[in-house]
């Protein structure tokens, strides 16, 4: 079975935020992330009584752990990683419909060598974050 098939089998609940790319570029990837971790937890059918994430500290929740490299010492949070994997990277698939000269199959959207070389050719797309420094370098090229 599938990582992902048996963690929907034995899930409680589960939700998936994404944060935006106006968001990132905003705030930043890290305030961004915690703002979609809040969504979710508050989006969930069910309301959990204890919260273990991956390094990520909620003031705001009295009811969790932020777990330095949590996906190595807690299956909940290997669980919740496999699904944010998995979401993400059939969103970047999808994206590579959209813009198939990116290569986003294959890279996923990290800044590999062959990502970096489509950006600089082709420009960035508004999936890109332009606050990040790949996208900077190729919108000054684009602007000259």
């Amino acid at each position: 079975m599938m990582a992902l098939e048996e963690v929907k089998q034995h899930a409680l609940a589960i939700r998936v935020v994404f944060g935006s790319v106006e968001d990132i570029d905003r705030i930043n990837i890290y305030r961004a992330t915690k703002e979609a971790m809040v969504a979710a937890i508050k989006g969930l059918d069910i309301q959990p009584d204890f919260i273990l994430t991956d390094a990520m500290p909620i003031p705001e929740y009295k009811n969790l752990e932020s777990i330095i490299k949590g996906d190595q010492k807690s299956i909940s949070i290997a669980a919740a990683s496999i699904i944010a994997k998995t979401t993400r990277d059939a969103y970047m698939k999808n994206m590579h419909t959209l813009f198939p000269l990116y290569g986003f199959d294959q890279h996923k959207g990290y800044p590999t060598k062959k990502h970096i070389e489509a950006l600089m050719t082709l420009g960035p797309t508004p999936i890109h974050r332009k606050s990040f420094q790949p996208v900077k370098d190729a919108i000054l090229k684009f602007k000259k």
